[in-house]
């Protein structure tokens, strides 16, 4: 499901950018992400095909932060590399 598009403005071309998330259940449980596989991407626009102007996975690790339901998506300067600046990125994490 991608969120609605939303500008990034802190986010600049080169740029690294680690985002930590909270996975919980409807109760408010912290959800095991053991070994879970999470793509996120970002496009121009919500039509756009995949993989967009940037696609990464991470596979969250079998620790202690994870079975807490606690994940880290990192953006590498390599990921960034082609962002252009003032565009307004579609995003979406699965």
């Amino acid at each position: 499901m991608a969120a609605p598009k939303k500008n990034l403005p802190d986010l600049m071309r080169g740029d690294s950018r680690e985002y930590k998330m909270l996975f919980k259940d409807d109760a408010g449980v912290p959800i095991d992400i053991s070994n879970t596989t999470m793509w996120s991407t970002l496009k121009v626009a919500q039509s756009d095909p995949d993989p967009g102007v940037l696609q990464k996975s991470v596979v969250f690790p079998a620790d202690a932060d994870s079975q807490a339901g606690i994940g880290y998506l990192k953006w590498e300067p390599a990921d960034t590399e082609d962002l252009e600046p003032g565009v307004k990125y579609w995003y979406d994490f699965q």
